[in-house]
């Protein structure tokens, strides 16, 4: 009862996707076949249930000073950009926990003023047309209205050139991403979350088990977010890196499915972990004096590193 329950929930929810998420705005849909929908009809209520439970179970921690920093940082004028490592498809819904309480805390700040009515996060785009693969596509629209419930909203994105184009034949769509970012930030919609590393190949497992750990971002992911939102917000920036840790437990970066113990890390609490790190202004002394991309990534990139286990920070230990 509670399965059918779920699914009804989905079903309602799939009617109030954001506008850039529906089919009929994806250029490059591939409608879901036979086996995808009679698998949808399983893998959407139980991606709902999963990402569910993976907010409640998250563990967030941050410094003493981390909430005084931020409501200060919004009172001034200052919009959020959160940062993260990216080892797996179910990071999403960790940072979702995180999301939710700093919407919270900002609108309770500036009732009337500056609201953040959300977080906006760029979203691989061949994942919604099913480029990706029939599972991983019916297990974000399962996590879609857990996310959004808790302020995190996708707006997809066409990657580089060695991503979905040349993967996929999937044309870019820079102008309409673009567009739909303003749009979004010009009606309250001022957070943004960041997953610059563009894949999660970071979570995927090398020799005797060990995973890879954080790659190179993408050369401009953080500082063109930080141009639009200055520009459509007319607000400054502050950055706040996290790192996350658990997520190869829900999804595996390797197969891309649901490992077998899956079931048992959703019983344990605190079994996913967010940990926020000193909030970065862009005015900062030591942020304001980078000047290139790879400056900043590797700045920002370092900060994320040192809220990780070892074997996880990759490139930026």
């Amino acid at each position: 009862m509670r399965v059918v329950s779920q699914a009804f929930y989905v079903t309602m929810r799939s009617w109030q996707m954001s506008t850039e998420t529906k089919p009929s705005n994806l250029t490059g849909y591939i409608p879901p076949g036979l086996s995808e929908k009679i698998s949808g009809v399983i893998i959407r209520p139980g991606s709902t249930f999963v990402s569910r439970r993976i907010v409640e179970n998250t563990k967030l921690l941050y410094p003493q000073d981390f909430l005084t920093e931020y409501v200060r940082g919004i009172d001034e004028g200052y919009a959020p950009i959160v940062v993260s490592n990216h080892a797996s498809h179910a990071d999403a819904a960790v940072v979702a926990r995180l999301t939710s309480l700093l919407r919270k805390i900002a609108n309770r700040t500036l009732p009337n003023d500056g609201q953040v009515k959300g977080f906006n996060v760029p979203l691989a785009k061949s994942l919604l047309t099913g480029h990706q693969g029939a599972y991983l596509r019916q297990a974000y629209l399962g996590t879609e209205p857990v996310i959004e419930d808790h302020g995190f909203f996708a707006v997809p994105i066409a990657r580089p050139q060695d991503q979905d184009p040349d993967r996929y034949g999937m044309p870019g769509n820079e102008r309409e991403y673009l567009a739909n970012t303003r749009r979004r930030m010009q009606n309250g919609f001022i957070g943004t979350v960041l997953f610059p590393e563009g894949t999660t190949e970071g979570g995927k497992s090398k020799v005797a088990g060990k995973v890879v750990g954080m790659i190179k971002f993408q050369p401009e992911s953080i500082p063109r977010h930080i141009r639009l939102t200055q520009k459509h917000t007319k607000k400054k920036v502050m950055i706040i890196p996290v790192g996350i840790t658990g997520g190869r437990d829900a999804i595996n970066p390797d197969t891309k499915k649901a490992p077998l113990r899956l079931l048992y890390r959703l019983m344990q609490p605190n079994a996913f972990g967010l940990f926020a790190g000193k909030i970065i202004r862009e005015d900062d002394p030591d942020f304001a004096m980078l000047q290139t991309s790879e400056e900043i990534n590797e700045y920002v990139g370092r900060r994320i590193a040192k809220l990780l286990p070892p074997e996880m920070r990759g490139v930026y230990s």
